[in-house]
């Protein structure tokens, strides 16, 4: 969900693994397009720009994808901030529902999902799930205080985390861990660091 350590974990990950290569969200492209914030739009003018932005995000994704796919001279492990998968089953499911966006907008979205889905191999991708309930992630994002993130309230990690929880229970195209994000930092390292000692032997 948002705000539920993603980035501490991706930053331990990256100074602990040198075989692991991270790949976060890319914010500043998101935050800026020609000089246009698209993610304050998408929190400010949902109806206007959802379908916009969940396009773009979806570009991005599977830009970087296709993009650690085709590097054949790094043979390094790629660690994404967000799966592919999420953008369907969680985020684009939420903004449907929410009547951000309408019957054909979610019809484009997911006919290009389900295209970019062929273009990639999850046959050897496993999802590093950081559960946390959402008023926890609530707390965490009032600390953080992002410009762009003034608007989530707690309701919407709510409706997000349902869905994620869904989404999760469903899978079946890859290996799902759950970590218990919860926990103190160092014990959310701990079980990060067992999941990824056993996938990259």
């Amino acid at each position: 969900n948002i705000a539920a350590g993603k980035t501490t974990v991706l930053n331990h990950i990256q100074s602990k693994y040198p075989n692991i290569e991270v790949k976060t969200e890319p914010i500043d492209h998101w935050t800026n397009v020609k000089g246009f914030n698209l993610l304050e739009a998408l929190y400010t003018q949902s109806e206007r720009w959802t379908f916009t932005f969940e396009f773009y995000a979806l570009l991005c994704r599977v830009k970087d994808y296709q993009l650690a796919s085709n590097n054949h001279n790094n043979n390094k492990i790629k660690c994404f901030e967000r799966s592919l998968l999420s953008n369907k089953h969680v985020f684009i499911r939420h903004a449907y529902n929410e009547q951000s966006l309408n019957e054909v907008e979610y019809e484009l979205l997911n006919q290009y999902f389900e295209y970019a889905l062929t273009k990639i191999d999850y046959s050897q991708t496993a999802i590093l799930f950081l559960d946390l309930i959402p008023e926890q992630c609530y707390e965490r994002l009032i600390k953080r205080a992002r410009d762009a993130e003034k608007i989530i309230d707690l309701k919407r990690l709510e409706k997000l985390h349902h869905y994620y929880d869904d989404f999760l229970k469903k899978i079946d195209i890859c290996e799902v861990k759950r970590i218990d994000a919860a926990q103190p930092v160092e014990d959310v390292f701990k079980q990060v660091d067992c999941v990824l000692d056993e996938l990259v032997q």
